[in-house]
Order: structure tokens, then C-alpha cells, then sequence
């Protein structure tokens, strides 16, 4: 496309002719410029992130740094006989997407945003995304979606995995529970899904596609995904009806009237950022990496050991594990890390099942013999009688009794027809204040023959009679 130098032009000339060079916004948006003032666009707080942190994180390890020479730091300067709206509307008619952007105010300041206040973000996000977008783009692509999407999690979370919103929303798609496990995702004390790569980018997939297949608009599927389709609805009904963005857009929730133009800005300047002379914070080639299913509890220090990796980079792979421990004894999980260190750990995880069988064996034993240690302590011994009999043992030498709890030695004696005396005697015991263990056994001296229940009445004794002759 030709440019006509601006200083030919006269005022009113230069507006014609950039409308008729660029083209005009869309009816419906020419109509409601009057409503859409300058917005002053709320940023939400991801957009606060540490960058440096990030960036630390994943240089620790799992990045081979390049040269810092970029191809941005000897670009020319812009055409000085084009004016920055000029560039704006040519370079947002040219961006990649199928999506019919404007330009208006509001697209304006969102890509303003990132290319002023925001501006140290982007660097991170170039060097963040050589992880992340690569995962994303097959995702959506299977789900025939804009691959441009994957800008959003510039705005939902800053590519930060473990953000976590005021309002609780988790990981790089800004998930609230609820919605996270209507689309399978499993949160609960020892795993949160949400903030896998995988299985989260995979569950954004299909809300955004479910968001798209009602009002058959992406601008207006990425306000649903950020204020709720309630909350749109009655936007579209405020607006007369009317369905495209910018027509619901005075009657938004305010965060999500900058939803969308943050987007826009962020995919402008993801995909302008030579020309702004903006390079990656730190220039490097990701390793590539591989999964491996666990089936059983694992700890992630004795995951990390087999792989030869850190633990904090098995985290900064997999920080859905919350609790230190891959719990593959609930269900499969899946652990993504360098290559090399999933095919150290694929020749040693039979081994680690192994320890933890045995391990797992070795608590179930001890918990039987504690179990078994506590029954003996808390039944009485078998081979003594039920209650309500009198405990006694006979053999041909001698009669035994086994000591019962809250016996006592003179109770004992009366129960036998003995005096305590004779007890005591029979048993060599010295004092009346003789310690008795229950389970211990005293021995009975023969003087007379012992019921074996002392429950069953006495027997009526028969007296012999003589017979008369």
C-alpha cells in the first residue's frame, strides 16, 4: 500500500483521504462513538505480575540462553511522513486473524497500555511464551479456534500458573472453581487442574468455543468468559438487542469494557514488537519437553531424585500437585519435564513403585500389629472364663485362678471358701497389700471341689438315707 506524504495535505484533505485510503469503522460502531468515550481502562492485577520473578523461574534450568543480540535492536525508525494513526489502522488491518477488529478510542488505549505503562511486560511475555504458546496453538487449533486467542492469558494471568485472582480465580485461564469443574477439571486438597497447562488451556478451549456459539462473535464470546454470560444478556438487552461488542459495550461491567481492547493491545503488541523495539527479556531455546503416567503416590522429592531434576523445576512443570505429592493412587496423573529427565525417570519409576509397594506393605503390617496389640490389652485373656464364672483351672496337681481386673485377695479367698491365710500361703505371698496382675494366675489349695460356673445355683445336696430292714 502507497502513502501520500501528510505535509501535501491539507487538514480536512488528510481525513478524507485516510478514509478513503483505510477504510471507516462499521456503522453500529461509528453510532455508538458517541457513548464510548475514553474509557480509562481498568488493568486488572495480572497485569502487576513480578516479571522478573517469572522470568528468574524459568532461566533456572529449564532454558539454554542465547546471545542477547536481537533482530529488534537494529531495526530503523518508523516512516517519519506517517502519522502513529496511520500506522495503527495499516498495522491492525494487517494483523493475522480472522476477527474484524476497529480501531476506535478504546483499541487505541489498550494497545497505548502495553506499549506505555505496561511496556515492561511484554518482554517477559516474549521470552514466557516460547513455552507456553507452542501448547496452546495445538490445543486450540484442535478446536478449530483463533490461535490469536492465546493472548489472553497476557491479560487473565500474565502466563503465571499459580495466579490467583481477589476474587479466587486460579491459574493461566483465570478459573473459578464452579466453572472449572463443570468442564472435568479436578480441584481438591492435593490436586488443582487449573493450573495445568494441558488440561486447563483444554477446558478454556471448549468455554470459549461454548461462549462463541451464542452470540457467534469472538469479542463477544471473550466478555462472557470474563463477566459471565448473565451479565452480557442483560447487556445485550440494554442495547436494544443489538449483539456486537461494541454495542453492548457502554452497558459492560467497567472491567470488561477493557477486556477486549486489552486483548487487541496485547495481540498488537505481541506481534509489533520489533517495530516498537521491543525485545525478549532474556533470549533462549526452551528444552523440549515429554510426560510420563504415574499410577501411584509419589512424593515429589522422590520424583525429582530419579529424574535428576530440581524440585523446584518439577513444580515450575507441575504446579498443580499442591501438596508435594503425585497422587497417582487415585487416579493416573500426568508429570511433564525436560526430555532427558523423563527418560531417566521412565528407567526408574518400576523400581519406585516397587519401594512404595513395599512401603505401603510395611504400614499395613504395623498397623495390623497395632491393632492386634491394642485387642489383647483391651479383651480379657481367652483362655479365661465368660463372665460370671468363677475363673479356676484344675489339674491333677493343683487348682489356679487368673486374676481378674478389681480383684482383691481377700475377695478372692471368700469366692473359694478359703480364709485369707490360706491363700496367701498356698501362694507365698507376705502381705495382705500384695500387688495383683490381672492375667496372672494364684494357685487354689485343694480343700474343696470348685464349681465351674458360679453362676449355676447350687446343687441340693442328697442326703443318704439307710434303708430299714
Amino acid at each position: 500500500m502507497s502513502y501520500i506524504p501528510i505535509h501535501h495535505l491539507g487538514g480536512s484533505l488528510i481525513i478524507s483521504c485516510l478514509i478513503t485510503i483505510f477504510g471507516v469503522l462499521p456503522l453500529q460502531a461509528q453510532r455508538k462513538n458517541v457513548l464510548i468515550q475514553s474509557s480509562d481502562i481498568v488493568t486488572p492485577p495480572s497485569l502487576e505480575a513480578n516479571t522478573d520473578a517469572l522470568i528468574h523461574r524459568w532461566m533456572q534450568g529449564y532454558s539454554t540462553n542465547l546471545p542477547d543480540e536481537s533482530p529488534c535492536q537494529s531495526l530503523k525508525k518508523e516512516n517519519p511522513n506517517l502519522t502513529p494513526e496511520m500506522v495503527y489502522r495499516d498495522r491492525i488491518y494487517r494483523l493475522p486473524t480472522a476477527m474484524n477488529i476497529p480501531y476506535n478510542s478504546q483499541v487505541r488505549e489498550g494497545i497505548d497500555i502495553f506499549l506505555t505503562r505496561k511496556r515492561a511486560l511484554i518482554p517477559a511475555m516474549l521470552s514466557l511464551g516460547d513455552y507456553y504458546f507452542p501448547t496452546i496453538e495445538a490445543i486450540f487449533d484442535k478446536y478449530k479456534l483463533p490461535l490469536e486467542l492465546k493472548y489472553l492469558i497476557i491479560v487473565e494471568s500474565a502466563m503465571d500458573p499459580t495466579a490467583v485472582s481477589p476474587a479466587g480465580a486460579s491459574g493461566l485461564w483465570q478459573f473459578m472453581a464452579p466453572t472449572a469443574k463443570a468442564y472435568g477439571l479436578t480441584i481438591n486438597s492435593l490436586v488443582d487442574e487449573r493450573l495445568d497447562l494441558e488440561k486447563s488451556t483444554d477446558a478454556a478451549a471448549r468455554h470459549l468455543r461454548d461462549l462463541y456459539n451464542v452470540y457467534k462473535d469472538w469479542f463477544m464470546a471473550m466478555a462472557a468468559y470474563n463477566c459471565g454470560l448473565g451479565n452480557l444478556n442483560r447487556a445485550v438487552y440494554r442495547a436494544g438487542g443489538r449483539t456486537d461488542f461494541w454495542s453492548v459495550y457502554p452497558y459492560l461491567p467497567k472491567e470488561t469494557r477493557g477486556y477486549v481492547p486489552l486483548f487487541i493491545g496485547a495481540f498488537y503488541t505481541m506481534h509489533y514488537h520489533m517495530d516498537h523495539k521491543i525485545c525478549p527479556q532474556r533470549v533462549s531455546l526452551p528444552l523440549v519437553t515429554d510426560t510420563i503416567r504415574i499410577t501411584h503416590s509419589i512424593s515429589v522429592r522422590e520424583l525429582s531424585e530419579a529424574a535428576e531434576v530440581s524440585q523446584g523445576l518439577f513444580q515450575l512443570l507441575n504446579p498443580q500437585y499442591k501438596r508435594g505429592t503425585v497422587p497417582g493412587h487415585i487416579s493416573p496423573c500426568i508429570v511433564r519435564l525436560p526430555l532427558k529427565a523423563i527418560n531417566r525417570l521412565d528407567q526408574k519409576i518400576e523400581t519406585l513403585y516397587e519401594n512404595v509397594e513395599r512401603t505401603r506393605q510395611a504400614k499395613i503390617l504395623a498397623s495390623a500389629d497395632g491393632e492386634i496389640s491394642k485387642k489383647n490389652e483391651e479383651e480379657p485373656d481367652p483362655e479365661s472364663p465368660a463372665p460370671g464364672s468363677v475363673e479356676v483351672e484344675t489339674t491333677p496337681e493343683a487348682t489356679f485362678y487368673t486374676i481378674r481386673k478389681g480383684d482383691t485377695l481377700s475377695g478372692i479367698a471368700k469366692k473359694h471358701g478359703l480364709t485369707l491365710q490360706q491363700l496367701m500361703q498356698a501362694n507365698g505371698i507376705k502381705s495382705t497389700k500384695y500387688n495383683l496382675v490381672p492375667g496372672k494366675k494364684l494357685s487354689i489349695p485343694a480343700k474343696k471341689t470348685t464349681k465351674s460356673k458360679a453362676s449355676t445355683s447350687k446343687s441340693s445336696k442328697k442326703r443318704s438315707k439307710k434303708g430299714r430292714r
